[in-house]
């Protein structure tokens, strides 16, 4: 049975596919030996609600306690830091990196009236944990004036 030109434009397109799909699969693997310090990251948070208290636990693994700051920007809690580059081994050469390092930042957006005087954060076993104390609901915040004679 003769070939019809129809058949080798099928092959030439499956041959461009498949060459497509090769340089994305070497593309990715490039991404995963090699990541870009340059791309943006953020640590994991967990984000716990207490009765009286929000509770922000932030991955912070090799990341220096004066490498973090943690503010309140109007109803905002910002967290920024940076995760130095180290030499694991001194001399030797980088042969896979998967951690990330350089700067970073986070927000997350705080209940009304959150006095900020009592937030509170912790550093220890490369967490950081911040204790957000929540504003005295209504019944507690009640308080009786007496009104003198």
């Amino acid at each position: 049975m003769p070939f019809k030109k129809e058949d080798f434009k099928d092959l030439a397109g499956l041959q461009e596919k498949m060459g497509r799909l090769l340089s994305e699969s070497v593309r990715r693997i490039r991404e995963i030996a090699e990541p870009d310090a340059e791309k943006a990251w953020a640590p994991a948070v967990d984000i716990y609600e207490l009765p009286g208290a929000f509770v922000l636990l932030v991955e912070a693994s090799g990341i220096p306690r004066d490498h973090i700051a943690v503010e309140v920007q109007g109803q905002a809690l910002v967290i920024r830091g940076d995760r130095p580059v180290v030499d694991e081994v001194a001399g030797a050469g980088l042969y896979r990196s998967e951690r990330h390092y350089g700067a970073f930042e986070r927000s997350f957006n705080l209940p009304v009236n959150v006095d900020s005087d009592r937030i509170r954060a912790r550093m220890a076993d490369g967490v950081l944990t911040i204790t957000v104390t929540k504003p005295y609901s209504e019944a507690s915040s009640r308080v009786q004036v007496n009104i003198e004679e």
